[in-house]
């Protein structure tokens, strides 16, 4: 005799909602939210990203802010200020050069995987960047880059990096 089932159908499409529901809905478009980068390597910033030491060399390049802006469906206004510093005998920073930029970009997102597309800058010289980023949910985007994890989480600054 076969074993009859206590699942109706009703009660199988709820399961099926439940499971979606709660595993998040990372693919669906990003428009109209703001992520803030607030750590490298679960520091906070200004992070430094990188040294150059040698004889009469001393010099500190820093992250100080990150953001990423998504505007509609495909696109994302990213900005980024950051340093260079000069570490000083009595622990104080000498700044040496500060730089901030902000770009519309274009982002694409399947799966869990966002790949922000930073269109090249001719007076810099820089080009065409793709920044590959892990969603979690709604609650964080994390990057790995050359040795780095940078954690954003949902907001805005304070005052926007580049005014």
């Amino acid at each position: 005799m076969a074993r009859v089932s206590r699942f109706t159908r009703p009660a199988t499409r709820m399961l099926v909602l439940v499971a979606m529901v709660a595993c998040g809905d990372v693919t669906a478009p990003l428009a109209n939210t703001a992520y803030l980068l607030h750590t490298v390597n679960g520091e906070p910033l200004p992070a430094i990203i990188d040294s150059a030491r040698a004889p009469g060399v001393n010099l500190d390049f820093r992250i100080v802010g990150r953001t990423l802006e998504f505007l509609g469906p495909d696109s994302v206004q990213y900005a980024e200020a950051s340093d260079v510093v000069e570490p000083l005998p009595d622990g104080s920073l000498k700044l040496v050069q500060s730089s901030c930029e902000s770009v519309k970009a274009s982002y694409n997102l399947a799966g869990r995987q966002l790949v922000v597309r930073i269109p090249p800058n001719r007076v810099l010289g820089t080009p065409l960047r793709n920044d590959t980023l892990t969603t979690f949910g709604r609650d964080s985007l994390v990057q790995i880059h050359d040795g780095l994890r940078l954690t954003f989480s949902p907001g805005r600054p304070d005052v926007p990096l580049c005014g």
